[in-house]
């Protein structure tokens, strides 16, 4: 009995972790290329994310930095969290 009652108690706390993991904001990922005045956009040019018309950005990325160092002219990936039916 004590062991079966031991197991319950480690079993739980995980339940209800995946649970609220589960019901958590998914991430989105958008990536692609910018282009300025038809050009693509040289590396510093700042992509920024507003979700729904939001006042503030919800994620940003530098073209050419960070991790996007050593990648193609104009590349960018830039990760939020957002609620499904946003846009």
């Amino acid at each position: 009995m004590g062991c079966k009652l031991v197991k319950v108690f480690y079993i739980l706390p995980l339940v209800f972790v995946l649970f609220a993991v589960a019901h958590a904001a998914p991430p989105y990922f958008f990536k692609g290329y910018v282009f300025v005045n038809g050009s693509l956009a040289p590396n510093g040019t700042i992509v920024e994310v507003f979700v729904n018309g939001a006042s503030s950005s919800s994620g940003s990325a530098v073209v050419g930095a960070g991790q996007l160092t050593d990648t193609r002219d104009g590349w960018y990936t830039v990760g939020f969290e957002a609620n499904v039916g946003d846009t």
